[in-house]
């Protein structure tokens, strides 16, 4: 909860984003290897969801407050928690409001290919697009990734810079054209250029 705080006060500092315009839910939900008694390494072992878990997420997330987008991980890497998520959030929130993005530091350890094949349900409508999400350098995502020192090495920061750099610091969505046109315009009145 503390990195939580942290990084969004950096989020507002760097955006000029106004407290009420960013909304963090905490749900309490702990990590695989808490939550299973195991180890880390099974995080990303290809284990089967469990749906109790699924759909006590999807119950969850219906009760948060309502908001215009909402953004869920594309589960790229397999990792069981990024899994969970994505399919809870698939479950709960209509297509006009849902974006996919994509998981760090997995898409930096993935060739172009394997990214475009990635891990989204199939008979999904989606479009990618790529955004920037504001106006300040990609060298920003490594001040992002570093607020979370419990679970991002030093080196894995500089790895997610580099890739963030290397598309300009735009960060590549899937979602259906009205989510994304949603996001788009969200951005534009920000004053974040296309």
């Amino acid at each position: 909860m503390r990195e939580d705080l942290v990084f969004i006060q950096t989020i507002l500092r760097a955006t000029g984003a106004k407290s009420d315009q960013v909304h963090l839910g905490d749900l309490a939900w702990q990590d695989l290897p808490i939550r299973w008694g195991t180890e880390d390494a099974h995080s990303l072992s290809p284990a089967d969801l469990r749906q109790d878990e699924v759909q006590s997420l999807a119950r969850s997330f219906a009760s948060l407050p309502f908001t215009d987008l909402v953004l869920a991980p594309m589960a790229l890497g397999g990792h069981i928690d990024h899994r969970l998520v994505y399919e809870a959030a698939r479950h709960t929130f209509s297509s006009a409001r849902l974006l996919f993005y994509e998981d760090l530091p997995y898409a930096c350890r993935m060739s172009a290919d394997k990214r475009e094949n990635s891990a989204l349900s199939p008979g999904q409508v989606l479009q990618e697009a790529w955004f920037p999400l504001e106006p300040a350098s990609a060298a920003s995502k490594r001040d992002y990734a570093m607020c979370y020192p419990s679970q991002i090495a030093v080196d894995v920061s500089d790895e997610m810079q580099t890739y963030a750099m290397a598309h300009s610091g735009r960060e590549r969505f899937s979602a259906s054209p009205e989510a994304l046109q949603k996001l788009r315009t969200a951005l534009q009145r920000q004053g974040v250029p296309d």
